[in-house]
């Protein structure tokens, strides 16, 4: 599902969401969202995919529950690249939001930063 949202580019994304919200900037901010949403998702699953094993699984044979197994294993391991992927997507966003523009998205700042 995220791959298919992924493959379709935000001003269709904004094109769509323009003909059911109506122009303005809420259909820019919304497509902007769902883009930036389904990008950083895929990427944080791969990170965590690649995520060491070795901390995880002392972890668990300390007996801690997954959920606190994850937040001290795998969460330090990837938290630089996630922060470099959020801020690499917020500029993206930006560049997006003036594209959008043209749709009747607004096309300004505050169209990227109530995105995120």
């Amino acid at each position: 599902m995220l791959s298919f949202v992924r493959s379709i580019p935000e001003i269709v994304l904004g094109l769509m969401f323009l003909t059911v919200v109506g122009p303005g900037p809420f259909a820019a901010t919304i497509a902007i969202i769902v883009h930036n949403a389904s990008v950083l998702s895929k990427l944080i699953a791969e990170l965590i995919e690649a995520a060491d094993k070795g901390p995880q699984e002392a972890m668990k044979a300390v007996g801690s529950r997954a959920l606190t197994g994850a937040l001290f294993s795998v969460f330090p391991q990837i938290w630089p690249n996630v922060l470099s992927h959020y801020f690499y997507r917020f500029e993206v966003a930006i560049r997006t939001s003036l594209m959008l523009g043209l749709v009747g998205g607004g096309g300004n700042w505050s169209t990227a930063v109530c995105s995120f």
